[in-house]
This record gives C-alpha cells, structure tokens and sequence, in this order.
C-alpha cells in the first residue's frame, strides 16, 4: 500500500492516514461491534497456517471480555483434513479460550477437548449458541468461505 501511495504522489501523511482509516468490510479480518458483543470476523477464507496466525494473534489481544472462538472447517486440504482439523482444535485448547465452538464435518471428527463444543453442521450452532452464554465476549469467527458463518452474526 506504501509503495503504491508513493508511486501516485501522495505524501507519507496521507499514506499514513489511509491505512490507518481502512475498515474492511468483506468478511476478512473485519471488526464488528454489536450491542451485545464485540466479533473479529474472518470467514472468507481458511487454511492451516491462518488458522493458528489468527488463534495467536486473537489470543494476545488485550481484552477484559471472555475469548469465545468460532471456527468452520477449512476446505480443500485433501488427506490432510482429519490431522490440520485435530491440530486446529489442539491449538485452540492450548490457548485457553473461554468458549470454542468447532463447526462442520470435520471439526465435528476431530477428538474435542472438554471446553470445546462440536457442531456437525450451521444449525447446531445455532442451537449451541443459544444455550451457552457469550454475551460480552470478545468473539473470533474464521472458516472457509464454504461454510458462510457470517450468517451467525444475527444472533450474536
């Protein structure tokens, strides 16, 4: 973005100010307030290596609230599936979330840790958000684009 604000003439301060002020709105890594809770969405893409950049970073974010995490199967990973599902779900327990839910038919394979919540499907967590109580957390929501969460967002 540097270079190519440089490349156009625009000065350093203005450089500065269009980074500063950018706001994506397009389901990647865009910050949602809601009356009842605050939501980092990433629900446009996932694979293994942004899945645990983004747990991490979610992690050391500096917040009172709860740390609730949502996360949707990652597609196309082949034979692979099971093993990056189950070392997804091993991270997520190794960084003590307050609440994980795992959505779809391979998070729903994995071996879940007691705090962690399977969902086979949409609809389930739909049903698991309703009875567990995340008012006030700080929420995380990342899967594959196949797995549309962002539809969650009403009832949150």
């Amino acid at each position: 973005a540097i270079g190519i604000g440089l490349h156009f003439g625009l000065t350093e301060a203005q450089i500065k100010t269009g980074v500063e002020s950018y706001n994506p709105e397009n389901n990647r890594s865009q910050w949602i307030s809601k009356p009842r809770n605050k939501i980092l969405l990433d629900a446009y893409n996932a694979n293994p290596s942004s899945m645990e950049a983004t747990l991490k970073s979610f992690k050391d974010l500096d917040s009172e609230a709860a740390k609730t995490v949502i996360l949707g199967d990652m597609f196309e990973l082949g034979e692979t599936a099971v093993a990056e599902h189950q070392a997804v779900a091993d991270l997520a327990h190794s960084l003590n979330f307050d609440r994980v839910f795992l959505v779809g038919a391979n998070f729903y394979a994995v071996n879940a840790h007691d705090e962690q919540i399977k969902c086979s499907e949409y609809e389930d967590l739909v049903v698991a958000l309703q009875q567990k109580d995340v008012e006030g957390h700080l929420l995380l929501i990342k899967g594959s684009r196949g797995m549309a969460l962002e539809r969650i967002l009403d009832i949150l």
